[in-house]
């Protein structure tokens, strides 16, 4: 039987040898927080092909290897966005389909590989969506630019 939600939090933390994030492909919603965080040497983040809803806080930061967030691609709901430390991060692209945030903040920033612009397009968007709260997004890579 596949796992199709989550009532609490889902985190995925300080593991020094995780290389990929599989597995969670049934996963449509996650009640509380969604963490992945400090997690030295993960690439990708594969398996989570049918998250729509993370209820709470999603926050992705602090995987300074990880270079994909390919695996988030039907993301539409979140809380709080938190979208930093990423170092290698090339795109936030699979993430741009997110229609709403619902929350008080969204943060991303230090994401030094990744385009300023996928980062301002992003905030436009929520923002024309309703979104009032506060936001942080700077420290990513103003050289590269969007298509």
């Amino acid at each position: 039987n596949a796992l199709l939600g989550v009532g609490g939090s889902l985190s995925i933390t300080s593991n020094p040898k995780l290389n990929s994030i599989d597995g969670f492909a049934q996963l449509e919603k996650v009640g509380a927080f969604f963490n992945i965080t400090s997690n030295q040497t993960l690439y990708f983040i594969r398996g989570f092909s049918s998250l729509r809803i993370i209820a709470l806080a999603m926050n992705i930061s602090a995987n300074v290897s990880m270079m994909t967030l390919e695996g988030l691609t039907a993301l539409r709901k979140v809380d709080e966005f938190i979208l930093a430390s990423n170092y290698a991060l090339l795109s936030m692209k699979p993430l741009l389909d997110i229609e709403q945030v619902t929350g008080p903040v969204i943060f991303i920033t230090s994401n030094f590989e990744m385009p300023q612009c996928e980062a301002d397009a992003f905030v436009t968007r929520m923002r024309a969506s309703g979104f009032d709260g506060d936001v942080t997004s700077d420290a990513n890579n103003t050289q590269k630019t969007c298509e």
